[in-house]
């Protein structure tokens, strides 16, 4: 039987995706240190910023998590453990430049529904995301990873009951 990879979610508290305090992020820090020591597959996490009126990514926060997991999981097991950046990521205003950006900081997927309710209705935005991030990879030097984001699949038409 094969083993399920289990990402998980790292989130201070409910609300919003601001975490600019120093609670916030020692709580995300120790959550992140725990999930790794407990076996984590991936760590998932997102956190935003308004700046000049945009709302974006938050830069330094996002850097210093990313750089928090591969000190961690270098610690513990003396691996890489992929960072993914949540849904938040539909809030931001700007989904081309923050494609860039996470790629830029070492995030190699993202959950997105295309800034849309669903993924249905987000799949344009989608697509052009994934065109983005191959883009993106093919620029990529060596030492750099790839941003990978959710391709949207139609929902599967249930099958007649069997009588």
């Amino acid at each position: 039987m094969s083993r399920c990879e289990v990402a998980v979610l790292i989130r201070p508290r409910k609300g919003d995706f601001f975490y600019d305090t120093r609670d916030d992020i020692s709580m995300m820090e120790v959550d992140i240190r725990v999930a790794i020591e407990e076996g984590a597959d991936g760590i998932v996490f997102g956190c935003l910023k308004e700046e000049q009126g945009k709302l974006g990514v938050d830069m330094p926060t996002t850097k210093h998590l990313v750089d928090w997991v591969a000190m961690q999981a270098h610690r513990v097991h003396g691996r890489h453990i992929p960072v993914t950046f949540h849904r938040a990521f539909d809030l931001v205003d700007d989904p081309r430049e923050a494609l860039q950006r996470l790629c830029n900081l070492g995030v190699e997927r993202i959950l997105t529904s295309g800034q849309a309710k669903s993924a249905l209705e987000g799949r344009e935005v989608i697509a052009e995301l994934e065109r983005c991030a191959q883009e993106l990879s093919k620029a990529e030097t060596a030492n750099r990873t790839r941003v990978q984001v959710g391709r949207w699949s139609p929902r599967p038409t249930p099958r007649e009951p069997a009588h």
